[in-house]
């Protein structure tokens, strides 16, 4: 998530140049930045200058949360979706099935949190665990692909991570987190690195994969300034 500061010390010159009042509400793991009474130009402006210095961090110009937006894209993309949760312990479903209609496109999700539960359920193979370890590029891709095969689900998202407090070793600190992405093109992954906290890395390891999955999505929705 983007710390609150960095987010009102980025804007901040802009709203001092364009003689704007902007405000902040921080609801974790988002940030909302508010802008006052503005004209069409000022909106404009501000859309602009967001994308040229937080498009990194941004997540929309309406007030949706990760959450929302991601029920809407799959809606919108007609895809089925599924999950393999390990350190979020079922979080990702949790945050899904909380809008209603989505038995309309989840499919469910496997919780293995044990390793031998990512084997027998998921199909990650001993020796990918034994060798790279259950947080890992390896094994996010095989629990993206396992999830996938055994639910035909059109898209799935793997989060593997430690959460602390401990569990960490100095190569893979507390707050390292994998992400996994399986789809008919293929398997992907990407690795975040979460500030420790074992609550704080759950959430936003749940809210990166969600918004890791509709990047290309969310870009086109800040380029047609859709609502």
């Amino acid at each position: 998530p983007i710390p609150k500061n960095r987010l009102s010390e980025t804007l901040g010159p802009w709203a001092e140049q364009n003689d704007e009042e902007l405000g902040f509400r921080h609801i974790f793991p988002e940030v909302e930045a508010k802008l006052y009474d503005a004209t069409p130009q000022a909106r404009d402006s501000l859309r602009t200058y967001v994308l040229e210095n937080l498009g990194d961090v941004l997540v929309d110009f309406s007030r949706l949360s990760i959450p929302d937006l991601f029920a809407q894209y799959l809606q919108e993309s007609g895809q089925t979706f599924a999950t393999a949760e390990s350190c979020t312990g079922g979080l990702v479903g949790k945050l899904i099935t909380d809008a209603p209609g989505a038995s309309g496109y989840f499919r469910g999700g496997v919780v293995s949190y044990h390793n031998d539960l990512k084997t027998s359920l998921l199909g990650v193979p001993q020796e990918v665990i034994a060798q790279w370890g259950a947080v890992s590029q390896q094994s996010a891709e095989a629990m993206a692909a396992g999830v996938r095969e055994r639910t035909g689900a059109d898209l799935t998202l793997s989060v593997t991570g430690i959460a602390g407090p401990g569990g960490g070793t100095e190569e893979k600190p507390v707050g390292t987190v994998w992400l996994g992405r399986a789809t008919a093109r293929g398997v992907d992954s990407r690795q975040a690195r979460v500030f420790p906290g074992r609550e704080r890395v759950r959430i936003c390891s749940a809210y990166e994969g969600m918004r890791w999955l509709m990047t290309d999505w969310l870009a086109q929705r800040w380029h047609t300034g859709a609502r």
